[in-house]
Formats: C-alpha cells, sequence, structure tokens
C-alpha cells in the first residue's frame, strides 16, 4: 500500500504481497537488491573496523610531538650564538643603517658587526654534546603537524583542535574506548573482567613436544661438542 498498490484494507493487501513474493521476477529483483543491502553493511562494517583500529594503534606522534633540537651554541663557531642566514642579513643591514646615521652625523663609526658563532643555525640538528650552554640537552619544542597532510590512520585519530588559554590543543578520539571495543568484537574478555584465551590443545601439544624435540636436540649437539673427543 505505501508503494501506491490499490487495496481495499490491510488484509488484501498482504494476500496480494503474498501473490507477488510468489513471482520468478519478483524473487529475483528481491534476491539482487538484497545482496546490495548485504554488501553495502559487509563494506560499512569493514570500513568501521579499519577505523577503530587505525584509532586504536596509530602513533599519536603523527599528530603531535614533543622534539629537542639544538641550541644557538651548540654548532656555533667556539660554540658562540650562531644565526640563521635570514636572521644574519636583517642585522646586517640595521647595523649598516647605524653606521651611516653615524656618518651623517659625524659620530664614531660603530665599526664592524661581530658575527659570533656564524650562520647556519639549524634548530632541527641533534644537540651537540659538548655545548657548554644547553650541555647536550638541546631546547624543546611541540610540534603539531599539518593536518592536511595526515595519513589514513592518523586522519581517523585526529578529532580537531582547540584554542583555549593554553594555546592549541590537538584532539584525539579516545584510544583506549577504540581498544576495550575491539576486544569486545573479538570477545576477549567478558563483562565481568574475565580475560577469554580461545587455542586449540592439540596445536598447542604439538609446538609444546616441537619445542621438546628442539631443546633435547640441542643439548645433545652441546655434549657431543665438550665430550666427543675425551669420550673418545
Amino acid at each position: 500500500m505505501e508503494a501506491g498498490f490499490a487495496a481495499k484494507n490491510a488484509n488484501v493487501a498482504a494476500v496480494e504481497a503474498s501473490r507477488l513474493l510468489r513471482k520468478p521476477k519478483v524473487r529475483d529483483y528481491l534476491a539482487v537488491r538484497s545482496k546490495e543491502m548485504f554488501d553495502r553493511v559487509e563494506a560499512e562494517q569493514d570500513r568501521l573496523m579499519a577505523t577503530l583500529t587505525a584509532v586504536a594503534f596509530t602513533d599519536p606522534n603523527e599528530l603531535v610531538s614533543y622534539q629537542r633540537g639544538a641550541c644557538r651554541f651548540c654548532y656555533g663557531a667556539k660554540h658562540r650564538y650562531q644565526h640563521t642566514a635570514g636572521e644574519w642579513d636583517q642585522k646586517l643591514e640595521a647595523h649598516e643603517a647605524r653606521r651611516e646615521a653615524a656618518l651623517a652625523k659625524d659620530c664614531p663609526d660603530p665599526g664592524p658587526l661581530d658575527a659570533k658563532g656564524g650562520t647556519g643555525y639549524d634548530k632541527r640538528r641533534e644537540p651537540h654534546s659538548d655545548c657548554p650552554e644547553c650541555f647536550g640537552i638541546g631546547i624543546g619544542e611541540t610540534i603539531i603537524k599539518d593536518t592536511r597532510r595526515l595519513s589514513p590512520a592518523a586522519q581517523a585519530l585526529y578529532a580537531g583542535v582547540k584554542e583555549g588559554k593554553e594555546g592549541l590543543q590537538v584532539l584525539m578520539h579516545s584510544q583506549e574506548k577504540a581498544r576495550e571495543t575491539l576486544a569486545k568484537i573479538y570477545r576477549m574478555y567478558e563483562e565481568g573482567g574475565n580475560v577469554n584465551f580461545i587455542f586449540n590443545g592439540e596445536e598447542l601439544t604439538r609446538k609444546f613436544e616441537d619445542k621438546m624435540a628442539r631443546a633435547r636436540a640441542r643439548g645433545a649437539a652441546m655434549r657431543l661438542e665438550r665430550f666427543g673427543e675425551a669420550e673418545a
């Protein structure tokens, strides 16, 4: 009746529905549609399991990590302060402007700028073990990864960002809950807290006997190596 067939009442509709279901064309059509439905459900189940697995076991370092790198003095000449190339260019420009202003006012020339530890600072390098400033510890920094370039597994774990008084916070789906859900799906434990281990007794016995045989063979080989010549 909902599909548009004419019927006086529900009883008549039920009789007509039963008659329709006996037609080969209708049965074939329903079989095809049912298969499509179950295929979609199976595909959705696979996606759900893949997502749960990714959330449960993806390394959070794919989203945010705390890294320690070289400090400004680690690789500077004689462990003096080291600049990046861009910083040094800016300091040179500012120093030249001061020199020109001093000359225009007949003031003493401030002289050349001290390069200190030189240029080439790269905070990604490992801390120098002999650095007299950081003592090989380096400088710590929290790195938040570009969420546009996350792997599919990291995308599953990622739950957005939140800005607060303490800065930017990366949100993640609960790995503990995902692992608990997977454990329930695979029936690894019961609600009462009992852990279920499913194993094949015959297979376990075979593995045990195999390991014992290999242990006996190793023992015999060791005895032959140590005492074979003495016994002869």
